[in-house]
């Protein structure tokens, strides 16, 4: 009878190393020393771990971390990433080292120079919120009128412009459009 030769055939299967055939012919004793245990060292977090990991923060990369299902959060992955807060007010915002910082809120200004204006977080719109204190300065939109000044919400006129120019022969009036006083000489 002639000799059989094989070929040897190696494999991995659920992690282990499974050889078949060797070159010569099989023996009685199998050869068990390439065989190894299943690998048991990155075993994954079970889903309701991971949801446990998760902690808001969108500058944060969230990680459960595999065997010990201890939670990481690694915040360099995501540092320069545009970020959302929840406050509407805020039209930009960037994460650095895990924080969610503010770079630019949203102004408001009111039609009326006596009532503070703010940005309502929740809905983003501006507001009024306060009078501004009394006897601050204002402008009522009357030219011929001066010294205005803020009362309980209201610009209030403090007197008329003074356009005497001490000459009995003119009249002296003030321009309602411009503000400019008019001097014009009776004698005409």
């Amino acid at each position: 009878m002639g000799t059989s030769t094989f070929k040897s055939l190696t494999f991995v299967m659920f992690g282990l190393v499974l050889s078949c055939g060797t070159s010569s012919p099989p023996t009685s004793t199998p050869d068990t020393s390439v065989q190894t245990v299943p690998d048991a060292s990155n075993i994954p977090c079970p889903h309701e771990l991971k949801v446990q990991c998760y902690d808001n923060n969108p500058c944060t990369e969230d990680l459960c971390l595999p065997n010990t299902f201890e939670c990481q959060y690694n915040t360099q992955p995501k540092d320069g990433n545009a970020c959302t807060n929840g406050d509407r007010c805020v039209l930009e915002a960037f994460c650095a080292a895990g924080v969610c910082e503010v770079a630019a809120v949203k102004t408001c200004t009111s039609s009326n120079p006596c009532r503070k204006s703010e940005c309502n977080p929740n809905s983003g719109t501006c507001m009024p919120t306060d009078n501004t204190p009394f006897g601050t300065p204002c402008d009522d939109g009357k030219p011929c009128t001066i010294d205005d000044r803020c009362e309980s919400g209201q610009c209030k006129s403090g007197g008329l412009n003074d356009c005497d120019d001490g000459n009995p022969c003119t009249e002296d009036s003030c321009d309602p459009d411009t503000g400019d006083c008019l001097n014009i000489s009776l004698t005409d």
